[in-house]
């Protein structure tokens, strides 16, 4: 114990413990290391816990050390009130010691004559030996006490033991994620797939539409599993062993999860996918990595296929001028030596006729030079009509579109040159609505 005129402090020291040297101080900051509980008992000290998060003791036989990863620096895990941290010790002058605290019930500090005959303050030693404090008073790290528990309960020989517990923990966790990983890359499908739209083409690879499941863990596996680590009264005095025990455990664990290891499958019952309708009739539950691997068996039917924005090519023409449609470009093309001025435009889908005779929203509107041509988007002339209502056909198949016909057509009215006189193009024609689709389709690939 520090005694009336040593020189105290909690910076770190080196304190030789007989078969190594280690620094013993106060760390502020504990985020790289292990934490034990430790208790003295009627014979000697033993360690409660363990742990690379802080722990708390629970009563106040308990002592709380911290220990760094690289095993060199030892520290009382205290949880002091931020104005009993000094530079040279712990101010207890006006402290309540509540809590974990170093000017509270510790075994950890000890008093510092040094600093605590200040200002008149007394330190009296009484008869019984006790140290009783008048006025303002400090502690320090007790070293001595430190050193003994580390002796008795072979602290640092167990950081190191439950340290490679860990250690082999994280590679096991890493080694079977790389088995997941593989299971899944190395898979072989058996797909069995039916097509009843008579659209589908071969271009959809189903085993990645089946979810996979998440890398899952043994529970001895579990970064939580070992954190923290309860010591029974019953092992207390041969802890490392009941690590070591852990760690074969962990061993086994690894070796039967690697062997038996399954990937869990989730298959979708129906799912649309790439605009066609799918249902999975029959798929596994899991892939099974055990010997030997067989090909992984799922049935899909092709239901039908959704079609959006469907419009037939268009060509037409008349004396003056020509009026193109590729499904998404209108085109109107003068084809003599004279200006001609676009009135209005109409588009004929079914029964719907949709007109227009705004330039600000329609660019077919106005003058042609001879020989050029105005152009636009057959979006623009059908947003918000009636028609937009028309050019979708969910859930189609062949046999369904083979019986469907469209309406398609334009009329456009329009002027040469000066005159006053109105001419008109108008041009209708009848399509099948498979061969409209079939088109769309291909140019979709």
């Amino acid at each position: 114990m520090a005694g009336l005129g040593s020189c105290a402090t909690n910076v770190a020291k080196p304190v030789n413990l007989g078969n190594q040297t280690i620094n013993i101080g106060y760390l502020k900051n504990q985020d790289d290391g292990y934490f034990f509980i430790v208790e003295n008992t009627s014979t000697q000290w033993t360690i409660k816990k363990i742990s690379n998060s802080l722990l708390k003791r629970t009563n106040d036989t308990h002592e709380v050390i911290f220990i760094s990863k690289n095993f060199n620096y030892l520290s009382p895990a205290f949880i002091p009130n931020p104005n009993e941290v000094g530079q040279d010790g712990f101010n207890c002058s006006w402290s309540a010691g509540n809590g974990y605290s170093p000017c509270g019930k510790t075994q950890l500090a000890v008093i510092d004559a040094t600093q605590t005959v200040v200002g008149g303050a007394v330190l009296t030693v009484l008869s019984t030996g006790a140290n009783v404090l008048i006025g303002m008073h400090f502690k320090t790290v007790d070293r001595d006490m430190i050193s003994k528990i580390v002796k008795e309960t072979d602290l640092i020989n167990v950081a190191k033991v439950y340290d490679a517990l860990l250690k082999k923990q994280v590679q096991y966790r890493r080694k079977l994620g790389k088995h997941h990983t593989d299971i899944i890359e190395t898979a072989k499908w058996n797909v069995d797939m039916k097509d009843e739209s008579g659209f589908y083409k071969g271009d959809i690879d189903f085993s990645n539409l089946i979810e996979k499941g998440e890398f899952s863990l043994h529970q001895l596996l579990h970064p939580e599993d070992f954190l923290p680590l309860t010591v029974n009264a019953a092992i207390a005095s041969n802890i490392k062993m009941a690590i070591e025990q852990l760690s074969d455990e962990l061993n086994d664990s690894f070796e039967e999860e690697q062997l038996h290891y399954k990937v869990s499958l989730g298959c979708p019952s129906n799912i649309t996918h790439k605009g066609f309708n799918l249902h999975f009739s029959e798929c596994p539950n899991f892939i099974d990595a055990s010997p030997p691997r067989r090909p992984i068996s799922v049935d899909v039917i092709v239901k039908s296929k959704n079609f959006s924005n469907v419009y037939p090519a268009f060509s037409g023409k008349d004396k003056n001028i020509r009026v193109e449609f590729d499904g998404s470009n209108v085109r109107i093309t003068n084809t003599i030596n004279k200006y001609i001025k676009v009135l209005s435009t109409s588009i004929y889908y079914n029964k719907v006729v949709e007109s227009s005779e705004n330039k600000s929203l329609n660019r077919l509107i106005g003058v042609i030079p001879p020989e050029a041509f105005t152009e636009e988007r057959i979006s623009s002339l059908t947003v918000n009509s009636p028609v937009e209502e028309l050019v979708d056909y969910p859930e189609m198949t062949t046999a369904e579109a083979r019986r469907k016909k469209i309406k398609f057509g334009f009329a456009i009215r329009y002027q040469i040159g000066d005159s006053e006189q109105y001419e008109t193009f108008f041009k209708t024609k009848k399509y099948r609505l498979l061969n409209v689709l079939l088109a769309k389709s291909a140019d979709s690939r």
